[in-house]
């Protein structure tokens, strides 16, 4: 079957938590969005040979605004507006985008207490889905969203990961279906996730009388030669709903030269029933490009350079990939 190659595009420039709109909790950065340096990310990964490219919105509560105590009050305009800007780009370059809205992560590592609250309290959460997420969601083109992700590792705000630091999987997933519901009233038939690694998915998806909290299984996988569990051997039943990889990186055993390990996760996802598999990720050193300042510009202008590993994938993509 088809299998759609993805690449995660996180962060834009480096600009964790204020590469789309301001931070309230980093005001002083600013916003470090550009509108053609956006578009030249996305052409980036279409020349790559990608059809899909998963983008982080508000990670560690970027373009969220509050009352100043603490109260939801929307998404920035500014986040709105870089929304616009990368669909636009997506659309020309027939691209599909696959949106997260939190990360689970920013929590214990950064701080981010918006999100430990909208996780942590499903009365939150509805305001959550009403007042962020669906203005955001009514923004979205739904012909080329792939998805939505509600929240990215919700393993790391849980227990199973913190013990009595943590929260409960039953809050965590019960918060999630909250935003799932408005997501859907927002942007109907577009799927809701909530990627985590495979040895999580019982809490996500159990953890509710009433069924699994999202509308698609997102897995993370950090394999060092590309390898995917098959859909019977996850550690718990997800029926029918669709499987893909959110998440394909090399693990620290892996070998960054190695093209085709990457490689092998596209072919493992197709061969296993994957609907996609998101490549991790565009930007770095050890990954497909970096930017760097190109030779002989008087201008200091930069240019992204593609790493051996980069010039590999896009090579076997070109020549080798089926997929969509």
């Amino acid at each position: 079957m088809s299998c759609i190659a993805g690449i995660n595009l996180p962060i834009l420039r480096g600009a964790y938590d204020h590469d789309l709109a301001p931070n309230e909790r980093s005001p002083e950065w600013g916003c470090a969005f550009e509108p053609l340096w956006a578009f030249r990310y996305l052409a980036m990964c279409k020349n790559l040979g990608f059809g899909a490219v998963r983008i982080w919105l508000c990670e560690n509560s970027e373009g969220i605004a509050t009352d100043g105590r603490g109260r939801l009050v929307g998404p920035m305009p500014e986040l709105l507006e870089s929304i616009r800007v990368l669909q636009e780009g997506a659309r020309r370059l027939k691209l599909q985008l696959y949106w997260t809205l939190l990360d689970g992560n920013a929590w214990r590592r950064n701080g981010d207490e918006l999100t430990g609250r909208v996780f942590g309290d499903q009365g939150e959460a509805r305001r959550f889905g009403e007042l962020v997420a669906a203005p955001i969601a009514a923004t979205l083109d739904p012909k080329i969203t792939f998805a939505l992700e509600a929240l990215n590792e919700p393993e790391s705000l849980s227990s199973e990961v913190h013990g009595d630091d943590g929260l409960p999987w039953k809050t965590i997933a019960g918060s999630i279906d909250a935003i799932r519901a408005a997501l859907h009233e927002a942007i109907p038939g577009v799927p809701v996730t909530a990627g985590s690694q495979a040895i999580f998915l019982p809490g996500l998806l159990e953890s509710l009388d009433a069924g699994a909290p999202v509308d698609a299984v997102d897995l993370h996988v950090y394999h060092p030669d590309g390898g995917l569990p098959p859909r019977e051997d996850l550690p718990v039943d997800i029926g029918d709903l669709p499987l893909w990889a959110g998440e394909c990186g090399l693990s620290h055993r892996g070998d960054p030269e190695r093209s085709e390990v990457l490689i092998h996760y596209l072919y493992n996802a197709r061969d296993l029933g994957y609907l996609a598999a998101f490549l991790w990720k565009l930007e770095g050193d050890e990954h497909l490009v970096r930017r760097q300042q190109v030779p002989n510009a008087r201008d200091g202008t930069v240019g992204f350079l593609l790493t051996p590993l980069g010039g590999g994938v896009q090579h076997l993509l070109a020549t080798d990939w089926d997929g969509d």
